[in-house]
């Protein structure tokens, strides 16, 4: 809701909690504006991978949507890959980034989208998807994403399924 500010149950203090709850408003912590500030930091001095490591319940999805919009509206990417390694997380982030980003960007799930993923400017899909039957080679090139997010992904890596602190990996496709 680009134009909030100017509406009146935001100008009133007294109606703005009742405001943020009916227009289902999100607003980023400070904490998540520093790590989208290094990001932009690190990209000028030329660095291509990123990596955040965020708590559970800090944000992750809110600053990875943040993150894609940078990276979409500035041109340094104009499709994204959203990998994660369960389908909780991948019905979870299909669930969360088409609302925090509904208005400017669409987001498919690969599997429900195999024939127009590439409508989509934002693709989320589990690694086992690619993995299966080598299918990130036979169906995907480097040049079909700019930019490859991997939610938690120690998980994945490690080999280790246990909950632990979330990593959010940013990181541009080579």
């Amino acid at each position: 809701m680009p134009g909030y500010a100017n509406e009146a149950g935001w100008k009133n203090e007294t109606e703005q909690a009742a405001f943020i709850a009916k227009n289902r408003l999100r607003f980023m912590r400070e904490y998540q504006h520093r790590a989208v500030h290094s990001i932009q930091q690190a990209v000028k001095a030329g660095a291509s991978r990123f990596l955040f490591e965020m708590a559970t319940g800090t944000g992750k999805t809110l600053t990875a949507a943040a993150v894609c919009k940078l990276f979409l509206r500035t041109g340094n990417a104009y499709r994204v890959l959203f990998l994660v390694d369960r389908l909780e997380l991948e019905d979870q982030a299909h669930k969360a980034l088409p609302f925090l980003l509904k208005n400017d960007y669409k987001t498919v799930i690969y599997k429900e989208n195999r024939d127009d993923w590439r409508k989509a400017e934002i693709v989320v899909t589990t690694v086992q998807s690619l993995l299966f039957n080598a299918k990130y080679k036979r169906l995907f090139s480097p040049t079909d994403f700019d930019l490859v997010i991997r939610d938690e992904a120690h998980r994945s890596i490690s080999g280790n399924a246990a909950p632990c602190s979330s990593i959010l990996s940013v990181t541009s496709w080579d």
